[in-house]
């Protein structure tokens, strides 16, 4: 994985509102109706955030009808794990 998306994730995550995303997101696909009446934040502070996650890629997003659903892109987040866990790796 590059140093930038590293880097742009850490970024995204640096932020205590959008690791509440992060983790109501945990376990299933959300709109963001749903997002921002769990956090009690404005609609457009829940968007902004929404759009950081989505340019570090930790999560997607998928139009149904009007609604746009929000979930965990597990293949990104998989890969930043890995990553974290080679500064680890004593070889």
């Amino acid at each position: 994985m590059r140093c930038e998306n590293i880097t742009c994730a850490c970024k995204a995550l640096g932020d205590c509102t959008r690791i509440k995303i992060i983790l109501f997101l945990k376990d299933e696909k959300r709109c963001v109706c749903e997002i921002y009446e769990k956090l009690k934040l404005p609609q457009n502070l829940v968007s902004h955030h929404l759009k950081i996650l989505r340019e570090a890629k930790l999560i997607t997003v998928k139009r149904s009808g009007k609604w746009m659903h929000y979930s965990l892109n597990a293949t990104q987040l998989k890969k930043i794990t890995q990553a974290f866990n080679s500064l680890n790796s004593t070889k």
